[in-house]
């Protein structure tokens, strides 16, 4: 089964640290105290702000500090990895990618582009009926999962979950092709990924450069 800790420990949220943006808003690793004042995190990281001389010392007494690190692992479970059945996807990248998306798009809307990934891929095998693109992830969903993973492998669902959601972010971008950067920096990941994936093909053993 997947694990949490491996998802995690790839995310940029196990790598961020604190900031205030121009708007105001206060963040800390990915999480914003605009929509999530309740978390149990910040009182620390008030503590810390408090005691700090300057913001390098903030930011390295946050990093060193592992009761605060060990709040933020246990929030991006529960608000996302649990949310989605994590621990029940037998394939790691998959669950990795869900939780990315998740973290990014919404749970519901990561679900859902993984559904509709398995609708397309399943489609015309009349062994697999179709499942309900809900965003939730039932045992329909997860079945699904492991038919089109045994048929067609990881690799080919995950890049046809980035495209589904590279076009949800392109669908925000035409919307609001100024001021939607959020979006905007998603699809410029997505393009980097692609790229990154183009492995260049190897030399040839027998070349020779003549003088």
């Amino acid at each position: 089964m997947a694990d949490f800790s491996k998802a995690f420990s790839g995310s940029p949220a196990a790598r961020g640290g604190y900031a205030v943006t121009s708007e105001g808003a206060e963040i800390y690793r990915g999480i914003d105290r605009r929509f999530h004042s309740s978390w149990d995190g910040w009182p620390i990281v008030d503590a810390l702000k408090f005691a700090a001389s300057d913001e390098q010392e903030l930011q390295n007494t946050l990093a060193q500090n592992k009761k605060i690190r060990e709040k933020v692992r246990t929030w991006f479970k529960h608000m996302y990895w649990d949310r989605f059945a994590g621990d029940r996807i037998t394939n790691q990248e998959i669950a990795a990618e869900l939780f990315e998306a998740s973290v990014e798009l919404g749970v519901g809307r990561a679900v859902n582009c993984l559904q509709k990934s398995l609708n397309l891929l399943n489609g015309g095998r009349p062994e697999q009926a179709p499942i309900v693109e809900d965003g939730r992830p039932g045992p329909e969903t997860l079945d699904a999962l492991e038919t089109c993973l045994t048929t067609d492998g990881f690799s080919f669902v995950l890049h046809v979950m980035r495209i589904l959601q590279a076009l949800h972010d392109i669908g925000r971008i035409r919307k609001n092709p100024v001021q939607d950067r959020v979006a905007r920096e998603r699809l410029r990941r997505w393009v980097v990924k692609r790229q990154e994936a183009q492995s260049k093909p190897a030399p040839p053993k027998d070349l020779r450069v003549e003088d």
